[in-house]
């Protein structure tokens, strides 16, 4: 067995940058296969652990969705829907909306601490909504 190994070894080792190209060039679909494997596993647990709510499309996000999203009763719709906390995608950025008094309250005065450092979106000022 350990001269199996060794043989192993000095044959791994003795290759060149053009047979490492080779190596790869004959086995791209079950590299390219496991890659993409691994990225949608990857993305599907991420997406698991979110909030419930609408899905998204891909640059979009989730606006087309609802017809009364600029008229600000979204976050009623997505209440009724979804419950008191709800993900949504807002062009390719994903948000978390606090739908309640009661969760916003727990959030931002009993876990201060913890929202305290939270990401602030400046998109709504560009698109005109900073009143």
């Amino acid at each position: 067995m350990d001269k199996l190994v060794k043989v192993v070894c000095e044959t791994w080792n003795q290759r060149k940058p053009s047979d490492w190209m080779e190596l790869l060039m004959e086995h791209r679909y079950p590299v390219l296969a496991i890659g993409l494997l691994g990225f949608l596993t990857h993305s599907w647990i991420r997406i698991r652990r979110l909030p419930p709510g609408p899905w998204g499309w891909p640059l979009v996000g989730s606006m087309f969705h609802y017809q009364d999203f600029s008229e600000g009763r979204a976050h009623g719709t997505m209440q009724e829907k979804y419950g008191a906390v709800s993900s949504v995608r807002i062009g390719s950025e994903l948000q978390i909306w606090l739908n309640s008094y009661d969760v916003i309250r727990e959030a931002f005065v009993k876990r201060s601490s913890e929202f305290s450092h939270r990401y602030v979106n400046n998109s709504f000022e560009l698109l005109g909504f900073d009143d």
